[in-house]
């Protein structure tokens, strides 16, 4: 799935990933590579793996604030008096924002200048697209580490009926093959986008 970068982000492909500036968001350096050695590319491929949030959710549990979506209930911390449920607070990416779209047909480019201006109807129109079915559900892919007090990195809102599949399996499983069949390839460099590896 390719999506066109809004304007209003970098289009110098070494400037990093389309993340909203949020302070303190984890994850945010590991959407993005260019020109990696494949020792890089498994590196930040684990550290992906490490961090990765997978959740199937009804729209119920989801919910816009700030421009960031909070995803309810799926951080725990365990103090004195028990574990404690809270949400993950996640900041769209540029493609997530995409799949929000495309989910609650909402136009992307009416989306972006929202996200862009004005948070506040951003939130509205996402939370109203999302109250509108709530039983709807979603399968929410992000960069999340719990308990760290810091945003987490929404990758991509998709239907509930795929099936994760995750790059570093997509990698190894390539590797393998070609290993096995005995064929002559130098990976001399790779990239990593949001939506494309």
């Amino acid at each position: 799935m390719s999506i066109d970068q809004p304007t209003n982000q970098p289009t110098d492909p070494t400037s990093g990933p389309s993340v909203p500036e949020s302070a303190g968001a984890v994850g945010s350096d590991l959407l993005v590579r260019r020109n990696a050695d494949l020792g890089d590319l498994v590196a930040l491929l684990r550290s992906q793996q490490d961090l990765k949030l997978d959740v199937v959710a009804p729209a119920c549990d989801l919910r816009a604030v700030g421009g960031d979506l909070h995803l309810c209930g799926v951080d725990h911390t365990l103090t004195a008096e028990g574990v404690t449920r809270a949400d993950a607070v996640l900041t769209p990416t540029a493609a997530a924002d995409g799949d929000l779209a495309a989910k609650l047909d909402i136009p992307l480019p009416y989306l972006r200048r929202l996200r862009a201006a004005r948070p506040d109807l951003y939130d509205a129109n996402v939370n109203g697209w999302l109250q509108h079915r709530p039983d709807r559900r979603f399968l929410v892919r992000a960069l999340h580490d719990p308990g760290a007090g810091r945003r987490g990195v929404l990758r991509a809102v998709l239907s509930d009926s795929y099936r994760i599949v995750d790059n570093l399996d997509v990698l190894l499983t390539a590797l393998s093959g070609i290993r096995a069949a005995g064929a002559a390839v130098d990976v001399t460099s790779a990239d990593l986008t949001e939506s494309r590896m």
